[in-house]
């Protein structure tokens, strides 16, 4: 979703960025950086995706392309680490 209508569905709900950081402790400024898309943060991405009831896949989709190039990187390495210790241990 962009900003814009993050911040609709936020209102519709009568929700401002104010009420959330109330009720989590997290700074305004963080909550508006995640919500324009100036950081990431996946602790605050689930926050809004659930004061909006919307899951945070649709949300904020960009986070998970990101968590998934970290996963398939992380899958490729523990292969060459695994690689690695059999071609030692011989």
């Amino acid at each position: 979703m962009k900003a814009n209508e993050i911040k609709a569905a936020l209102q519709e709900r009568g929700l401002t960025y104010s009420m959330i950081a109330d009720a989590t402790g997290v700074k305004i400024a963080h909550i508006s950086a995640i919500i324009n898309r100036h950081n990431k943060s996946m602790k605050v991405a689930n926050i809004v995706a659930k004061a909006i009831e919307l899951p945070v896949e649709q949300v904020f989709p960009e986070h998970f392309t990101v968590l998934n190039q970290r996963k398939k990187a992380q899958e490729i390495r523990q292969v060459a680490v695994n690689d690695l210790r059999q071609r030692l241990a011989s």
